[in-house]
């Protein structure tokens, strides 16, 4: 019997660099979704500035007050379930966003993946606390791709 393994011939688990890779392409992008993305959501779900704000606010809050929090539970608990529970996170919230039809709720999913975001961030690889300032140049780049080729609801 054939046993199909997750692991190359090297010994590198495919599915950790799969995980690792999205999460280190998806991670500084996320900071520039909702500003790339503002007047389109305005205009589908006529927010007003206030809720709008929220977009970029409930992200930017929770991931910077999260990040200590995220940072103690990858040192107490395994940085490996804290990543692997970020990255679930920040796809249920991803995926909540991309159904949602109202600029609250909406700001509410972008606050849930701020927190995804410093639980991954946290339980990631060490290289990964680097400042990453460029990726986030490149973000707006990819994010007007999407939203141009799709919509705002492409956008993570």
């Amino acid at each position: 019997m054939t046993e199909i393994s997750s692991t190359s011939s090297s010994g590198v688990n495919i599915g950790a660099t799969l995980a690792i890779l999205l999460a280190a392409l998806l991670l500084p992008l996320s900071f520039t979704g909702g500003v790339v993305t503002t007047a389109a959501i305005s205009r589908d779900l006529h927010g007003g500035p206030l809720s709008l704000a929220w977009l970029t606010n409930g992200f930017m809050l929770t991931f910077g007050s999260g990040l200590l929090a995220a940072g103690v539970a990858a040192d107490k608990l395994r940085h490996k379930h804290v990543f692997i529970t970020g990255l679930a996170l920040f796809a249920v919230s991803s995926l909540m966003i991309a159904l949602t039809s109202s600029t609250l709720t909406l700001g509410i999913y972008r606050a849930l993946q701020g927190i995804a975001a410093a639980l991954t961030l946290a339980g990631g690889p060490p290289r990964w606390r680097i400042s990453t300032a460029g990726q986030h140049a490149h973000g707006f780049s990819v994010y007007w791709v999407l939203y141009s080729a799709l919509a705002w609801h492409s956008v993570p």
